[in-house]
């Protein structure tokens, strides 16, 4: 099950505390930095580094060009400075690696101090100290703790020689020691020169096998023998946006009179009687000739006239085609029921009071039809809004204003969605309005007698009456040309990997305005992340298969 990730405290676990961050980390070589627009080589971690005569040093060395990339598969020149009694190179040169990476090994045979100087073409070289003493050893007895909640199954250590957690924040060499210890235990770690600076890094891993808890400890050896106790720290929850959010409205109820004339012409010609939707639309009408009121206000003449009206219907029209048009009238009340908004919400970090700031963005619109399918809209352009993003127990959008006139959304829906589907893919409603009831084809069928001659009457009153209804109901709700969103919801690390990946349970409110009024609908907010990856430790991606 999902686990929810309280997010009040979030500004404090965005700070990483001693660890180092999952980002990039920029290499230095401990000198003062190689000014800019040159090529130049660096060394990777510490560039004082002390030894014990009899062993060999391994000194990593990276080569930027002039631009600070990297430079792969490139020839270095290796030398020493210094007695030659001390040590050498196992090689005089070395070629870099895909990631600009060369390695120079160091034989030390005698106590003493030599400079290890990479060069390369027309570069900055790069000068390694290496300090070489009489060998002296001792045991570091190691006990990692953990008072966390999270579900440790183990730890993993790593010691660093001649480097500092500072070091490893930067860049991450190879360790000198790689070993698994259970929580609570105790190791020792032994064969250790004194007075050598290190770096011990431990990794709390969880069930799943990812890293849960980590801490960094800088260690000296002064003595044969010393004990530390490294107490683990919970990892950051990290925020993985952008989020693709989805926001849901039901937006049959509460329109203006527009809409509802919209809802109400789209169920007359999904209804399973339109012939008599429109005489009896006709009869009742105040903008109906008075002679034509008056004939349709008997009962039996109305529902003869309706009946003639409904039989030259099913003449002219296919069966598929009365079929698509009711098909039409439930579509419309099935999109506008659940109108949905995709989008793109982009935000910065918390600062320290938890507060971000955030673009949304939306992608397409997306209509559920009566048949179970899906239609959508794509805006080439998404129109988007600058917001702020409020993190607490929940994450809060503030209201922001997008350019979505609610008449272009309405006639969007209809036109590219709904009318596009059925025959012949009128632009309008008042065109489907006018095609549907074909006022002359009814005519030319009707014949004669004053039931035919109220028939043709009622359609052609009828249709003009719904087109210019129509019409006028549509540019009215162009006056609503400002969306304004907001919303509220659950941040969630849905698959337990420290990653806040998921926008669940949420609220959106959607406020229509105009000059004078405002439309305003509750939905569902919902999305998730769309940079999730599954993370690699830098330390322990170092640490793999050394044990």
């Amino acid at each position: 099950m999902a686990t929810r990730r309280a997010l009040a405290l979030l500004p404090f676990l965005f700070a990483f505390a001693c660890a180092p961050d999952y980002a990039g980390m920029p290499p230095v070589d401990g000198t003062d930095p190689v000014p800019t627009g040159r090529a130049h080589l660096e060394v990777v971690g510490a560039s004082s580094i002390q030894v014990e005569a009899g062993g060999a040093v391994e000194i990593e060395l990276r080569y930027l060009d002039a631009n600070d990339a990297i430079v792969p598969e490139a020839l270095i020149d290796l030398s020493v400075e210094g007695d030659a009694a001390v040590g050498s190179l196992a090689a005089m040169t070395a070629q870099t690696d895909g990631e600009g990476v060369a390695v120079a090994t160091l034989r030390t045979e005698a106590e003493g101090t030599v400079d290890v100087v990479a060069s390369a073409n027309e570069a900055d070289p790069a000068r390694a100290t290496v300090t070489v003493r009489p060998m002296v050893f001792g045991t570091l007895g190691v006990t990692v703790s953990y008072m966390g909640s999270r579900p440790l199954t183990g730890a993993e250590l790593g010691l660093f020689v001649n480097a500092s957690c500072e070091d490893l924040a930067r860049a991450v060499p190879s360790p000198a020691t790689v070993r698994s210890v259970g929580i609570g235990s105790r190791t020792e770690l032994d064969g250790l020169a004194l007075d050598v600076p290190m770096a011990l890094y431990a990794l709390g891993i969880d069930g799943a096998d990812r890293v849960a808890a980590e801490t960094c400890t800088d260690v000296t050896m002064t003595e044969p023998n010393r004990e530390v106790n490294v107490p683990l720290s919970d990892v950051a929850v990290r925020v993985r946006g952008p989020y693709a959010t989805v926001e849901t409205f039901d937006v049959t109820d509460g329109f203006p009179s527009g809409l509802d004339t919209v809802l109400d012409i789209a169920g007359g010609l999904g209804s399973a009687d339109p012939a008599a939707w429109l005489v009896d639309l006709v009869a009742n009408h105040p903008s109906t000739p008075s002679w034509l009121r008056t004939a349709l206000g008997s009962t039996f003449t109305r529902s003869l006239v309706a009946s003639l009206l409904g039989d030259v219907l099913e003449e002219i029209h296919l069966p598929t085609e009365i079929a698509d048009t009711i098909r039409f009238g439930a579509d419309v009340n099935a999109a506008f029921a659940g109108l949905t908004l995709d989008g793109v919400l982009t935000f910065s970090d918390p600062d320290e009071y938890g507060v971000a700031m955030g673009v949304h963005a939306i992608q397409r619109v997306r209509l559920p039809l009566s048949d179970g399918t899906e239609a959508q809209h794509n805006y080439e352009t998404p129109p988007s809004a600058d917001t702020v993003v409020t993190f607490g127990d929940r994450i809060d959008l503030d209201e922001h204003a997008l350019p979505i006139a609610f008449g272009d959304l309405v006639e969007t829906i209809l036109r590219e969605t709904l009318l596009s589907r059925l025959p012949g893919a009128p632009a309008t409603m008042g065109e489907l309005v006018g095609s549907y009831f074909d006022c002359e084809a009814i005519a030319a069928r009707l014949g004669t007698g004053t039931t035919a001659s109220l028939a043709e009457a009622a359609c052609t009153v009828g249709v003009t009456m719904l087109e210019g209804r129509v019409d006028g109901a549509i540019r009215s709700l162009w006056d609503y040309d400002t969306l304004n969103l907001s919303g509220s919801a659950d941040l969630v690390d849905s698959d337990q990997d420290y990653d806040l990946d998921q926008i669940a349970d949420g609220e959106a409110h959607a406020r229509w305005t105009n000059e004078s009024d405002q439309l305003e609908f509750d939905g569902t907010f919902t999305g998730s992340s769309m940079n999730d990856p599954e993370l690699v430790h830098p330390i322990r991606e170092r640490m793999t298969g050394l044990e």
